[in-house]
């Protein structure tokens, strides 16, 4: 193969073959072979990795995960055309899913939009609590926690106590009062399966899911520094459990840091980042001399596996910040922390159900839930009804979230936050000329494919031409952004050759996009990231992982080389250094603060292009995204902080995920809108939230008479199916996406 050949020329690489030909039929004796498969496996540095992803797509081609027995398992496997999320680390071959059987069944098993929106609404709605509560102080801190976070904070210390009687809270076990069953008598009725119990066993711990923003790592802060404090004065035996455990992401370790310094008085709380060089400086005495120990569920995993190290250890809490990352139950990961020994187990994440309702059910079984514990209990009570939709199923699924979980989201704490005013506008701009002759070429070839996918009989998710639309309609969003300096580099040749015959041209543009129907239709997934980690099985034609493909993989498409000197600023470019410009010019009359914008884009392309232009016109700049180091993504937000010449922070939608407080800035500009409209809703929560004191105000930036109108009118479409009433029927999938296909024909 041509691109094969190049890669060797291009890159230190080198390349092992092995020919697949599985035999057809049950008899193996006639020796019928299908058509063989020859998968390649790349080796190579790893500073090469972006070098060598870049000239496979170019060519057309994406790698695939191999198989365990097809590569030496003493090289790291990387792949730099995996999606990642921010901060993320590249998974290991076995927990990722490989066979096509193995991909079918997860498919299977993932909610619809309208289930999903659903159990968010049941999420949002559950958790019920009157009155005052005033919880414990301690002098250990230094902050002042809030009326919202001390009602957090006083759950959790009531669900850890273990009681059964007497609860301001709800339980999974109720009493039974009546003469036969007195409720001094001590027995108690399982409030999903109805088991009787004399002494159950109670679930200590549970599942905090308060919205991002509001406060969660405060609450567990001052429960840790109460609980220290209870321990002290009971004077426990020194070999009993004291330490809390915290297992997180990698990236928001210096979060954790920075709070424990913020809402903790010194040398009050002794912590300890058991990470990397750390590991090597452990003691056997570890959990006694340190009241925190913080770690990353990667490194929770090597010591599973080596039976060694955390793994080993009794510790009184465990705390999983970012807890949906064990929603795989066959992941390593969810084995490694379930099988930790703690007395207490706690889930922090504002996302305990993202793709499928067992999401949860695996968190209970962390948290060793009663009853629920086991995957087979779980189908039985919750995932079936669910799936049948169950008459009742709505009441018991209310009845577990209010006794497992407590969530608050901004909505319902709008008063009592207090949170400074939030302005947002559109900023409505015109392509030029050139632009909109480059716009009306490749929508002229949407509407063809797209009119295809309109009518009232077809199911759009099984159309021939459907990844074609989208990647049309990809491109369509692109050209909005910068015209035709975002274009991949097939559409750019199409948009060259087009009088001639080009239709070998389209199909490698289309796959370079690399989209699908699900991507267009619900995008339930997060947003795109700059691929972080090369390796991995090279197929022509391929496509990406479809479990972590979003529509925004353009994002990762080859741009043709671009200087400060060779191109226009595009009508987006120009209202923002416009918005900029007026922002600093205001607060340097009036003496007031800088202002502090943050300007979000879906591709990273297009952030390249920004920070040319900022750079041309004296901007002092940070940038966030999926490329960010650890290191990289402290020095940013410090800067962005501390600095006040540095007034720009350019990001993607995807880096505004884990562990990011942007509240230094008071300015948002989102340069497109994205298809899932929670996404954009996140990116600007993390500039208007808990902390900030200034007015934020948030700028959208759209192209008339364009695709991003549709953007937009799906982005309302899926906000109607979230905010439906518990009451309503939830609308199929396919009813779903044939409404958002039959608008998209009229639109061409």
């Amino acid at each position: 193969m041509p691109a094969l050949v190049d890669l060797l020329k291009q890159n230190r690489v080198r390349l092992v073959g092995t020919l697949f030909a599985a035999l057809l039929g049950k008899d193996a004796g006639t020796r019928e072979c299908q058509k063989p498969e020859l998968r390649v496996i790349v080796y190579g540095s790893n500073n090469d990795k972006d070098s060598v992803g870049t000239c496979l797509s170019d060519a057309g081609m994406y790698l695939q995960h191999p198989t365990s027995v097809e590569y030496d398992p003493r090289f790291p496997y990387v792949n730099p055309q995996y999606l990642l999320r921010p901060g993320s680390e590249m998974p290991r071959i076995d927990e990722l899913r490989i066979s096509d059987d193995e991909q079918g069944s997860q498919v299977s098993e993932r909610l619809n939009e309208g289930v999903k929106s659903e159990l968010f609404r049941i999420l949002d709605t559950a958790s019920t609590y009157d009155g005052f509560y005033e919880a414990c102080s301690s002098p250990r801190l230094a902050s002042i926690l809030k009326p919202h976070q001390e009602v957090a904070m006083a759950m959790m210390m009531e669900r850890e106590s273990g009681k059964l009687d007497g609860l301001k809270f709800p339980s999974i076990w109720e009493g039974i009062e009546g003469h036969k069953y007195p409720l001094t008598g001590g027995r108690y009725r399982h409030r999903i399966t109805g088991a009787i119990d004399t002494d159950p066993r109670p679930m200590r711990g549970g599942i905090l899911a308060d919205d991002m923003g509001l406060g969660k790592t405060l609450s567990l802060l001052s429960l840790l520094c109460c609980s220290l404090d209870a321990i002290d004065c009971l004077q426990l035996p020194l070999d009993s459990p004291r330490a809390t455990l915290i297992i997180t992401p990698k990236s928001t370790i210096p979060g954790w840091e920075k709070q424990i310094k913020t809402h903790i008085k010194h040398n009050q709380l002794r912590y300890f980042i058991y990470h990397g060089a750390n590991r090597g400086k452990v003691k056997p005495s570890l959990i006694r001399e340190y009241n925190i120990v913080i770690t990353t569920y990667d490194t929770i995993r090597q010591d599973w596996r080596t039976k060694d190290g955390l793994s080993i250890e009794t510790w009184y809490r465990i705390v999983l910040d970012e807890a949906h990352r064990i929603r795989s139950r066959s992941s390593q990961v969810f084995k490694a922390v379930s099988s930790l020994k703690a007395h207490v187990r706690w889930c922090l994440t504002g996302t305990p159900i993202q793709n499928s309702i067992d999401d949860y059910g695996a968190l209970l079984s962390f948290m060793q839930m009663p009853v629920l514990e086991t995957k087979s209990a779980f189908d039985y009570w919750i995932a079936s009804p669910v799936k049948r939709q169950q008459p009742g199923y709505i009441q018991t699924l209310q009845a577990l979230v209010a006794a497992t979980a407590f969530r608050r989201t901004k909505k319902t704490l709008d008063s009592a936050l207090q949170l400074p005013k939030k302005v947002e506008k559109t900023e409505l701009v015109h392509l030029t000329a050139a632009d909109r002759e480059i716009y009306d070429y490749f929508k002229a070839k949407a509407s063809k494919t797209a009119a295809k996918l309109s009518g009232e009989a077809q199911d759009p998710g099984k159309q021939a031409g459907a990844d074609t639309t989208l990647a049309l309609i990809n491109i369509l969003r692109l050209i909005c952004d910068y015209g035709e300096r975002l274009l991949p580099k097939p559409a750019l040749e199409l948009w060259r050759n087009r009088y001639r015959d080009a239709d070998a041209v389209i199909t490698k543009s289309c796959e370079s996009v690399g989209l699908n129907e699900e991507d267009f239709a619900s995008d339930n997934r997060s947003s795109p990231a700059r691929v972080e980690a090369v390796g991995g099985s090279a197929k022509p034609g391929g496509v990406y992982d479809a479990a972590e493909c979003t529509a925004d993989t353009p994002a990762q498409m080859p741009m043709e080389e671009c200087h400060e000197s060779s191109f226009d600023l595009s009508p987006k470019m120009i209202a923002l250094l416009k918005n900029l410009e007026r922002e600093q010019r205001d607060t340097s009359q009036s003496g007031l603060r800088p202002v502090k914008s943050v300007v979000f884009s879906q591709w990273t392309k297009m952030l390249d292009l920004i920070a040319t232009v900022l750079h041309s016109n004296n901007y002092n700049y940070v940038r966030l995204d999926g490329g960010s180091t650890l290191t990289d993504r402290r020095l940013a937000l410090e800067r962005l902080t501390r600095d006040e010449s540095c007034t720009v922070m350019l990001a993607s939608i995807g880096s505004a995920g884990e562990g990011i407080n942007l509240t230094a800035a008071n300015s948002v500009h989102i340069m497109e809108p994205h298809w899932n409209p929670m996404l954009e809703a996140q990116a600007v929560d993390r500039v208007h939230r808990i902390g900030q004191s200034r007015e934020i105000s948030v700028t959208r930036y759209l192209v008339a008479n364009s695709i991003e109108d549709y953007v937009r009118w799906v982005q309302e479409d899926k906000l109607a199916v979230i905010h439906q009433s518990l009451a309503s029927v939830p609308t199929s999938q396919a009813d779903l996406d044939h409404r958002r296909w039959k608008v998209c024909g009229v639109l061409f």
